[in-house]
């Protein structure tokens, strides 16, 4: 899977720098998709590693969650094709959404819900992605 993803970003023009608002939304697709497909298929296993306990409930939101996810990734993936022109618009919208995601993470460490180990991925994903798709949206 992750291999088509990467000869489709691979084969953008030469004109177009690798580090393009699209292929910054295509890698945030990859991780958003990723995260979905672990939280539907592995559910217990991330939750548990985080250490809460895996209640039913709490894996069959996970599994909703998961497939949430994974149609986000998915928009992600198609959101240059669809928004065309406006793309940095959107860039920018995308930017403000990973700020909310990154505020939660925060919010998780700083309360103590979670150690920064334990959210490390989503810190550092959405900080990153927030500032990517913002910074290439400038341009």
């Amino acid at each position: 899977l992750i291999t088509i993803f990467e000869k489709k970003i691979l084969m953008e023009t030469n004109t177009e720098s690798k580090l393009s608002l699209t292929n910054v939304f295509k890698a945030n697709a990859v991780m958003n998709f990723l995260s979905g497909a672990m939280m539907l298929l592995m559910g217990e296993m991330m939750f548990e590693e985080v250490g809460m306990t895996a209640t039913e409930d709490l894996v069959s939101m996970g599994i909703w969650t998961g497939a949430t996810m994974m149609i986000i990734g998915i928009m992600t993936w198609k959101m240059p094709d669809w928004a065309g022109e406006n793309l940095s618009d959107v860039g920018k919208f995308m930017a403000a959404f990973m700020c909310a995601w990154l505020a939660i993470a925060i919010y998780e460490v700083v309360s103590g819900k979670f150690t920064v180990a334990q959210n490390a991925i989503p810190l550092v994903g959405n900080a990153l992605f927030a500032g990517l798709l913002y910074w290439k949206s400038q341009d």
